[in-house]
């Protein structure tokens, strides 16, 4: 899904009976700028290619994966709290291992040099929310939102929830 499949799953793929929560995981890509900037424009296709197989393999048929916009996506769950969002990001980060070298090198047929630093990988913000207006929608998303930039001016390749984001501001 894109930005407007967002739209339609939030009006007709999740519940909204009162009381039920759903699941929003805000993920940005971490040091993309420089694979698009040193492979070219193919290889920083390839790599959102693979994260996005990467969120859809994990999710299945349990939630939607949706590219929001650049190297930003979207994870929503139904029916699920904070703790599930971090295990899926704990799934996230076991599944990138290498920053995906030995696929770029495959698919670049030959080896690759990465300084640490520029290792690929991806921060997410995490934030549940019930009701089902598009206020709530839209603070879910300003939630998860500010918990992943948190994360990327502190650190990367993390993930955090609203609820510990809180905690911090106190």
């Amino acid at each position: 899904y894109n930005r407007h499949g967002f739209s339609y799953i939030i009006k007709n793929k999740l519940s909204h009976k009162k009381g039920s929560k759903n699941l929003i995981l805000y993920i940005d890509l971490d040091n993309f700028k420089y694979y698009n900037d040193t492979f070219g424009h193919d290889t920083g296709d390839f790599v959102l290619v693979s994260f996005t197989k990467l969120f859809q393999e994990l999710m299945g048929d349990k939630g939607y994966t949706i590219r929001y916009g650049g190297d930003e996506f979207l994870i929503v769950i139904p029916d699920q709290n904070e703790s599930y969002g971090l295990t899926i990001a704990d799934k996230i980060y076991n599944h990138i291992g290498d920053g995906f070298r030995d696929s770029l090198e495959e698919y670049l047929h030959t080896k690759i040099s990465i300084p640490e630093d520029k290792k690929l990988s991806c921060s997410i913000g995490i934030a549940e929310y019930s009701g089902n207006t598009q206020k709530d929608i839209d603070q879910a998303l300003n939630n998860a939102d500010q918990a992943l930039y948190f994360i990327k001016r502190n650190s990367k390749g993390h993930s955090m929830t609203w609820s510990k984001l809180k905690e911090f501001q106190l």
